[in-house]
């Protein structure tokens, strides 16, 4: 106790890992499960695909504003705080909506404001400790996130096969309960509003989109991550055709996290060895990988086996990606332009993705879309290979 007390990095990182890990294991009871609840529940395959694509445009739309209200008005602590408590009664009530769609559809949207989006809030809270604290290492608690959610992901997919999805949701409150109670141990303040307004209101939105290089970073990451929108889409409809169940996709889930976590722990010393666009680069390459293989594949159990380049993709580009922001963006609008980020990654691009799949699935079926998505990394690839030859890189 003495150690941490005299060592306030140990201290905060330890924190930040309880906090990420105990809220991935809230988020994978929702956001994970959402096209499986909609498909066991009456929905049609397209329906459910039309729904994860408004989710992913409300995302898209309330991230920056909550983004800016933290680097203006409140912490986020008081944000995740109270956005917490507006969770817990939703997910209890979402298992008792089924049988009224249009209800089942309402809670579903308003958890999206309140759960779904918070991803990108827990990651500024962690990237602002490094203002005070620049040897925190922001992949540590990432990635303490990403093994707690291939857990949860694990036990959260049995129990729903046993129990139903209210199990799943019961869980994820009393999950949410514990991460709030870590959260209040996290000392914050909110920040100092500025003075002037037309600064305050102007100033973000300037300032980032003067920025060809976090442009560049936006452009690679909404391609990528179009491109893998479809597996929290349409990973189960492709489950259900190998003939896997709720089950089989908790595990893809559990393996694509667990694999997660030995680069998110590794980034922050690669970081201080390679630049971020090579990281970059090397992420979109096994993006491409990834999305190819599922074109091919035979049964389930090579379908989870996949899942395992989530490490060399997804584990690589996002650390490389949140820490390459905090050093090229100004202080003034740094949780406007992670949240930002966070919202063209989980947000605007799944409802690219998932708009793009909803129109091509009666057409091509599963697989077209996957074939697609696959073109779209593709592009990511080629995007920064274009920004080495422009020299956009920095």
């Amino acid at each position: 106790m003495e150690k941490l007390k005299n060592n306030p990095v140990m201290r905060l990182t330890l924190q930040g890992m309880l906090l990420d890990g105990l809220f991935w294991a809230t988020y994978c009871s929702f956001g994970s499960f959402i096209t499986p609840f909609l498909l066991d529940n009456g929905f049609s395959e397209s329906s459910a695909s039309v729904i994860m694509t408004i989710v992913s445009t409300i995302s898209f739309i309330v991230q920056p504003v909550t983004g800016h209200l933290c680097d203006t008005r409140f912490s986020q602590k008081q944000v995740y705080l109270t956005l917490g408590i507006c969770t817990i009664p939703l997910l209890l009530l979402l298992p008792h909506t089924v049988g009224t769609p249009p209800l089942t559809i309402l809670v579903i949207f308003l958890l999206t404001v309140t759960l779904y989006q918070v991803p990108g809030l827990v990651d500024s809270w962690i990237i602002s400790m490094k203002k005070k604290h620049p040897s925190l290492n922001y992949g540590l608690p990432r990635g303490t996130g990403s093994l707690v959610f291939a857990m949860a992901a694990q036990i959260m997919g049995s129990v729903t096969v046993k129990w139903g999805h209210g199990a799943r949701f019961l869980m994820g409150v009393v999950v949410l309960i514990c991460s709030m109670a870590a959260a209040l141990f996290i000392k914050q303040s909110p920040p100092s509003v500025h003075s002037d307004p037309h600064t305050r209101q102007k100033a973000p939105v300037s300032l980032l989109l003067k920025n060809k290089t976090y442009l560049l970073v936006l452009g690679v990451t909404f391609l990528c991550l179009s491109g893998t929108s479809c597996i929290a889409t349409f990973l189960p409809m492709l489950s259900n055709r190998l003939g896997g169940n709720s089950g089989t996709v908790g595990s893809c889930l559990a393996v694509a996290a667990l694999c997660e976590v030995p680069p998110m722990f590794l980034m922050g010393m690669v970081l201080t060895k390679v630049r971020p666009k090579y990281t970059i680069l090397f992420a979109s390459f096994f993006y491409i990988l990834r999305l190819a293989l599922h074109l091919v594949v035979p049964n389930v159990q090579m379908l989870i086996l996949i899942q395992v380049l989530q490490g060399p993709a997804f584990a690589v580009l996002w650390p490389s990606a949140v820490n390459y922001i905090n050093e090229i963006v100004e202080e003034q609008v740094k949780s406007t332009a992670i949240m930002t980020f966070t919202s063209v990654g989980l947000g605007v691009s799944y409802i690219f993705g998932n708009a793009l799949g909803t129109v091509l699935l009666p057409i091509i079926d599963v697989y077209g879309v996957f074939a697609v998505c696959t073109i779209l990394t593709v592009c990511a690839f080629l995007l920064v290979l274009f920004g080495f030859f422009k020299k956009l890189w920095i």
